[in-house]
C-alpha cells in the first residue's frame, strides 16, 4: 500500500487524533448532536405538515455529518493500521536479510580451510 502525503499526515498525527476521540469536549459534542437528532425526531411526530420537510432536512443533515465523521475515523484507523503493518514487514525483511548475510559470511570462514 502506498501512502500519499495526506494519509501520511493523518498517520503522523495519529496520537493526537486518538486523544481527540477520547477528549471529553469531543465526546460531549457527539452526545449533544445525537440528542438534537433525537429531539428533532420527537418533534417530527407532533409537527405541523408544513414543518415536516424542514425537520426531516435537519435530521438528514445531522445524520450525514455524524456518519461522515464516523467514516473518517474508521478510514484514519485503517490507514494507520496498514502503515504499521507495512513498516513491520519492512523491518522483518531487513532483519531477515541481515541474518542471512551473517550466516552466509560464517559459512565461508571455516577454521583450517585453505584457498588452494
Amino acid at each position: 500500500m502506498t501512502i500519499d502525503p495526506k494519509d501520511l499526515s493523518v498517520l503522523q498525527e495519529g496520537d493526537e487524533f486518538a486523544s481527540l476521540k477520547a477528549h471529553p469536549a469531543f465526546q460531549k459534542l457527539v452526545e449533544l448532536s445525537q440528542r438534537q437528532v433525537l429531539d428533532q425526531w420527537k418533534a417530527l411526530l407532533t409537527a405541523a405538515p408544513s414543518e415536516v420537510e424542514r425537520i426531516q432536512g435537519f435530521i438528514d443533515g445531522a445524520n450525514f455529518v455524524l456518519e461522515y465523521a464516523d467514516a473518517k475515523v474508521v478510514q484514519a484507523e485503517m490507514v494507520r493500521r496498514h502503515a504499521y503493518e507495512d513498516q513491520r514487514r519492512a523491518l522483518e525483511s531487513q532483519f531477515s536479510a541481515q541474518a542471512q548475510q551473517r550466516t552466509g559470511s560464517r559459512r565461508r570462514l571455516v577454521p583450517g580451510a585453505t584457498l588452494d
